[in-house]
């Protein structure tokens, strides 16, 4: 999957397949100009186009990691190391003592900005 929208407050469910690692980061502030070129203010790959190809460099962007049946471990991440552009959640689908929600639900900005 690459490249789609989301409206405020909406959620999408991601089916991976069995053994997969892959990660998934977020646009924001995205349009299409006159000219049909799709650009975001944050997480634009420059591709001109809602997809992305399938390698780009690093953007300072929030990143979501996943790591799906690897020798029998399912993981994933929640990272700000490159950046951050808007509080990630993952949600697993079936929820477990070992498999459990990671995230953020408040914007790290506005904590910050308060603080200073």
């Amino acid at each position: 999957m690459n490249g789609f929208a989301l409206k405020t407050g909406e959620a999408r469910d991601i089916y991976a397949p069995t053994s997969w690692f892959g990660l998934i980061s977020a646009r924001t502030l995205c349009s299409t100009d006159s000219t049909g070129t799709f650009s975001c203010a944050t997480g634009d790959c420059e591709s001109g186009k809602i997809e992305c190809p399938g390698s780009y460099s690093w953007a300072p962007v929030t990143y979501a990691y996943f790591r799906i049946d690897n020798s029998g471990v399912n993981s994933h991440t929640a990272s700000v190391e490159y950046g951050y552009n808007l509080p990630p959640m993952v949600v697993p689908s079936k929820s477990s003592r070992t498999c459990t929600s990671s995230g953020c639900v408040v914007c790290i900005f506005m904590r910050i900005n308060e603080s200073l």
